[in-house]
């Protein structure tokens, strides 16, 4: 399973923004569904990796 860190980046920012404007006053839970990695998916997985310059 891969873990999207720009969409949990991207929520962080929002829900910052919302704190600061006041447009979010309590606690809130923000799901981000993960990408779930198998043979169908995993030459993009690699590349993205390899892209990234976390795998050689």
């Amino acid at each position: 399973m891969l873990q999207d860190a720009n969409k949990m980046a991207s929520a962080v920012l929002e829900l910052a923004k919302g704190v600061l404007d006041g447009s979010v006053t309590d606690n809130k839970t923000v799901s981000i569904d993960p990408q779930i990695i198998n043979k169908d998916n995993i030459s993009e997985m690699i590349a993205m990796h390899k892209s990234n310059g976390l795998i050689d």
